[in-house]
């Protein structure tokens, strides 16, 4: 039987307020949490060395050495599997961030936006960037666990905070080397897209929505969002909606009328038929197979 809920995972309280970070050893190392399931916070996992395969919600993405995954707080997720795999795992709440603002706060929100939409996920770390990397983590690592530790909290926000920027440019270095059309600020605006979908989505369907926010004409934000993704912003509202639908279905044994309501349809018909328009299967089929 399926839960009514998909499992979610904490960190526990006694953690450094709503932050974590563990060693992966490739002698001793099992996977963690081999079913699907969720969070409540952000994940970061640094493979240093080793491979495996890893599901987010529905995708499978293979793991290699020198990548970083970044798992979305309340995406749906398990690893298939991990062979000879050492690195480490940071979990944080948006608790353990708090009050960030300008530049810092566009890449927080983004991030991890970004890294939901399945786009340079997991992250390549080039050659030159590597010890960067784990000089970083290294840092994070060192001052987390060191006892009764004057400024303990604030330094590791600090150093997490640099290699949240870190990862971030090295995301702008991959979409560089894919496409010569991939700027900074273009990402920057699909960045602050995809965070208001992410926190709107639910109720706002309506691409004017959007627009209003962006401070653009629906026209000029479909365009904008067709050139970098090839798709139109309400392509990727319906996408969106189409995700967390299939999530609740596959995980849970929700009332098709209550997962409808979820997600802003009051008419659980008005659902349906997006969902089958979508699929080719109804909510209950694609339940069921």
């Amino acid at each position: 039987m399926k839960n009514r809920e998909i499992d979610y995972f904490f960190i526990s309280p006694e953690k450094l307020d709503s932050f974590y970070i563990g060693k992966m050893e490739a002698d001793n190392f099992v996977v963690p949490n081999p079913v699907f399931h969720r969070h409540n916070f952000h994940e970061i996992i640094w493979l240093k060395t080793g491979s495996g395969s890893h599901s987010i919600d529905g995708n499978c993405h293979d793991l290699a050495a020198n990548s970083l995954s970044l798992i979305r707080k309340g995406q749906v997720h398990r690893f298939n599997e991990l062979r000879n795999a050492s690195g480490y795992y940071l979990r944080f709440t948006d608790d353990f961030l708090p009050d960030l603002q300008g530049q810092e706060a566009e890449i927080y929100g983004g991030l991890f936006s970004f890294a939901s939409s399945g786009i340079f996920n997991p992250v390549l770390i080039p050659g030159a960037h590597r010890a960067e990397i784990e000089q970083l983590v290294d840092l994070i690592a060192g001052e987390f666990y060191r006892e009764n530790s004057l400024g303990k909290k604030e330094l590791v926000r600090h150093f997490l905070l640099a290699l949240l920027i870190k990862i971030e440019r090295l995301i702008l270095l991959q979409g560089s080397m894919i496409s010569p059309r991939y700027d900074a600020g273009e990402y920057q605006f699909f960045d602050s897209y995809l965070t208001l979908l992410e926190e709107h989505y639910r109720r706002e369907h309506n691409v004017d929505f959007y627009a209003e926010k962006l401070q653009l004409s629906s026209k000029q934000l479909s365009n904008l969002l067709q050139q970098r993704t090839g798709k139109s912003a309400k392509r990727l509202i319906v996408e969106r909606l189409l995700l967390e639908a299939k999530r609740l279905l596959s995980f849970t044994e929700l009332p098709v009328k209550q997962i409808a309501s979820s997600l802003g349809y009051n008419d659980p018909y008005h659902f349906s038929k997006l969902f089958k328009q979508e699929t080719g299967l109804s909510p209950k089929t694609f339940r069921e197979q």
